[in-house]
């Protein structure tokens, strides 16, 4: 065996050769150029090879991140899909969820793909996975959201009919999730409260109000998302005491 001594992209370095078929080979070595190739042979002569030689690495297999599956509830978990040219087996998948550097353990298929699961909403991106010193990457944002919330409005509003009255009635425009006895929470003179939906002429409606000022209407829907009334406040003024005059007096 001969040590050859050369420079692999500008920087010194030597490695042991070994001989095979009146060659000299040199192996084990990283990607880079190789130049100024030197070593003593057995008459001590110097031999030298200015080169360059170029070994370059191969490409890492693709990792790709695909179909996104959203959270089914509001609060709950989601999924990333990805295909990849990786082997089968397990691999520390890196990644950023917003600024925060995040990893976890997947599996790859015989067919190439994997799932990122029990992803909260936000915003995933930086995906890499590093094998055999070769780093497979996709630098595209993929977005996980919450259901959409249904939209709270009023429909019409009736005052108490009169004065101490509990007879006030707030009727909501219809949606999915509004229903029957389905809970609204709300604020009555600015304290938190709570009631059981109506219906009324197949409209949902809170009944049974006295004089107040009503508002931040909201309720969770069965996707467990809040569904809110972003509009002004009812106020039902209470109604005028009757009137009571003392009149004419009758002396003895």
């Amino acid at each position: 065996m001969l040590k050859i001594y050369f420079k692999r992209n500008g920087k010194e370095e030597s490695g042991t050769s070994r001989a095979h078929c009146g060659f000299l080979i040199l192996s084990d070595l990283g990607a880079g150029e190789f130049t100024d190739f030197r070593f003593t042979d057995h008459d001590n002569c110097l031999v030298s090879l200015p080169g360059p030689v170029t070994l370059t690495a191969p490409a890492p297999p693709a990792l790709t991140a695909g179909e996104v599956t959203n959270p089914a509830t509001c609060g709950g978990t989601g999924s990333i899909a990805f295909s990849t040219g990786l082997p089968e087996g397990s691999y520390e998948l890196k990644f950023l969820k917003g600024s925060e550097e995040k990893s976890a353990t997947v599996t790859v298929n015989a067919l190439g793909a994997f799932s990122l699961e029990d992803l909260t909403t936000g915003e995933y991106s930086e995906f890499s996975i590093i094998h055999n010193g070769c780093v497979s990457s996709d630098n595209s944002t993929k977005t996980l959201s919450d259901p959409t919330a249904e939209v709270l409005s009023i429909h019409f509003t009736a005052d108490p009919g009169a004065c101490g009255a509990s007879d006030g009635r707030i009727q909501f425009v219809w949606t999915n999730s509004l229903v029957r006895g389905k809970t609204m929470n709300f604020k009555k003179n600015g304290v938190a409260v709570s009631a059981s939906m109506s219906v009324l002429a197949d409209n949902p409606v809170l009944i049974d109000l006295t004089a107040g000022t009503y508002s931040d209407f909201s309720y969770t829907d069965e996707n467990g998302c809040q569904v809110i009334y972003t509009g002004p406040p009812v106020v039902f003024a209470e109604k005028a005491a009757p009137t009571l005059t003392a009149g004419v007096v009758t002396s003895p």
